[in-house]
């Protein structure tokens, strides 16, 4: 609890205590319009018999007396109204202001990890599922921002309660203390019931992930899933998950209409055991136990209020670890980078990998690359062969700054690759991977996502040079033209130039082509490598290739082979050693 409202009040600080205000305004006129009853019943013919309903009903009189209001059952009755309307006023005020309080938590907890997640280094990234970052940004947040909500009502039933025992306590101290021990008898009794709310809410959190991780694994396979004929097993996974849920959702309402259940039962003996005592033993006044009885029953309410709520806090518990847990763990993980005075860095000389080592697990000793040195010259065309796995996907990683040795220097013009640079070089650098990033949005949107504000010269310009302006004016709406998600309106050729084109439109000083054109037919990846090899000389580009044919006219080749490097040249010298890897490759 005390986790939970110090996360609450960090995002919304002193506004936090408006709701508060209003609920103490909000009880002191309930308690007003309580104490009214007194003079009320004296109007019906129930008189007070002294004490302090006597008391309460004197200091009215007088109060009547000063304003000049006539004493009479309409005034009282008028006041009562009065003192309701203001109280439900208030009520709503304040139900308002827990609704902004609810949904700005939401914004601001749901900002906050998303900065710290996109901050976060790119190794710590990968080794978590992109499930569990949507989970924490949609569902333990939300949840978190239902229990501010919750954590206002207790609070608001808290002190509401406060207020009717302190008035109760005014009129029969002994009868109102004998109310409370029972109610924390029952307490105590249901507390097993109670506590199971954490089980639950753990049971929650976990079983949620494991929900969005198939929904998110089935939707991304769905084009498969159709072709194996497998939506029987795909639904099989999803209803079993989601049925999981159900059921633990079930057990957590059962418990709260459980306990709920056993305190409303042990609440009418409590009262009917208080009549009796009242009446037979302790002879209370009959306008004291009518009042007693109103104030309990008002008291009921709340106490039920209080219990569902204390519920509902600790079911939302888990939620709030998790979610620290996934920002904490994204903090210890950011990068080391420095903002300040950003620019491109411009590749004048060259770039050098100078004794790369590098690991993915830390505590692994085993390197995935090792003792990796090589040169690329400014505005050349440096190639990496090598099968899969052997490494050359982790060097353009490295490249762009992503990932960072465990041991060795990467030197741009001379200077370390260092977090003072970092953003400068990353600004310098495009990237196009095999399975590219597209918005479910237009061409233009998609291009200028990489390069805000652009103008449509500039965007001509990018796809004129990715051989892309052609079939673009083709589109129904030319680069207004909505493409789908991840392009699926497009072809594979179509998604892959316009991704170069974005890549281009950066301007940048070194170009990356992961494997970009290995899953294109011969006639695509004959234009992108047109493409390719018509921005030659003008900026440095570096190419991982998959398929040997894209590489032809590289200025130098490296062969990469279970982590090292084992072979430099061009394209005509390594084809013609004999045994060699490179001559290998070629021939599988």
């Amino acid at each position: 609890m005390k986790l939970f409202i110090q996360t609450i009040y960090e995002i919304v600080g002193w506004k936090a205590l408006i709701p508060i205000l209003l609920i103490l305004f909000q009880a002191l006129f309930e308690g007003i319009g309580v104490m009214m009853l007194v003079p009320m019943l004296g109007f019906v013919g129930i008189a007070s018999e002294g004490g302090i309903t006597g008391s309460i009903n004197s200091f009215f009189t007088i109060a009547f007396d000063i304003i000049g209001f006539p004493k009479n059952l309409i005034t009282v009755l008028f006041i009562y109204v009065f003192l309701i309307s203001c109280r439900e006023m208030l009520v709503k005020t304040k139900m308002l202001l827990s609704s902004k309080i609810q949904h700005n938590a939401i914004q601001t907890l749901r900002s906050r990890l998303y900065v710290s997640i996109s901050q976060s280094e790119w190794l710590f990234f990968v080794k978590t599922h992109s499930s569990d970052y949507a989970h924490s940004l949609l569902i333990d947040v939300n949840r978190l921002g239902s229990g501010a909500n919750t954590l206002i009502q207790f609070i608001s039933a808290t002190i509401i309660l406060g207020i009717y025992i302190i008035i109760a306590m005014s009129l029969s101290f002994t009868m109102t203390i004998l109310a409370l021990f029972c109610g924390a008898i029952v307490l105590f009794v249901l507390k097993n019931k109670i506590m199971s709310s954490i089980r639950t809410g753990k049971v929650e959190t976990g079983l949620g992930r494991q929900l969005h991780l198939i929904v998110m694994e089935q939707l991304s396979g769905m084009k498969l899933s159709k072709i194996f004929c497998a939506e029987e097993r795909s639904f099989y996974r999803f209803r079993r998950a989601s049925f999981m849920l159900m059921e633990n959702f079930i057990k957590f309402a059962n418990d709260m209409a459980t306990t709920r259940m056993w305190f409303g039962i042990i609440s009418v003996v409590i009262v009917s055991i208080f009549v009796y005592v009242s009446i037979e033993v302790i002879s209370v006044s009959t306008v004291t136990l009518l009042l007693l009885l109103f104030i309990f029953s008002r008291m009921m309410p709340q106490i039920t209020s209080l219990q569902q709520g204390f519920q509902q806090l600790l079911h939302v518990k888990p939620a709030l670890t998790s979610f620290l847990d996934m920002e904490q763990a994204c903090k210890d993980a950011a990068e080391n980078i420095v903002k300040d005075k950003v620019s491109t860095l411009a590749i004048e000389d060259n770039i050098c990998f100078k004794n790369i080592i590098f690991r993915y697990n830390k505590e692994n000793e085993y390197d995935v690359l090792k003792s990796v040195s090589f040169t690329i010259r400014a505005c050349s065309t440096m190639a990496f062969a090598g099968s899969s796995g052997s490494g050359k996907s982790t060097i353009a990683d490295l490249l762009m700054g992503l990932l960072y040795p465990d041991s060795g220097e990467i030197l741009i013009d001379g200077k370390l690759l260092s977090p003072e640079l970092l953003i400068s070089w990353r600004q310098s650098v495009a990237y196009v991977p095999q399975d590219n990033f597209l918005l479910n949005d237009t061409v233009r949107e998609n291009l200028l996502w990489a390069s805000p504000g652009t103008c449509d010269d500039h965007i001509r310009e990018a796809l004129e040079h990715a051989a892309a302006k052609e079939f673009i004016g083709k589109l129904p709406q030319g680069l207004d033209t909505v493409i789908g998600d991840r392009g699926v309106r497009l072809s594979g050729g179509e998604r892959q130039r316009i991704a170069l084109a974005r890549a281009l439109l950066t301007k940048p000083q070194l170009l990356i082509l992961d494997e970009a054109t290995s899953s294109l037919d011969v006639e695509n990846e004959k234009r992108i490598q047109e493409s390719i090899e018509a921005l030659h000389g003008n900026m440095t580009i570096v190419i991982i290739a998959h398929r040997l044919s894209t590489i032809r006219n590289a200025d130098q080749i490296i062969v990469i082979d279970d982590g090292r490097v084992v072979e430099t040249g061009t394209w005509d010298e390594l084809i013609s050693k004999e045994n060699g890897r490179f001559l290998e490759l070629s021939r599988i």
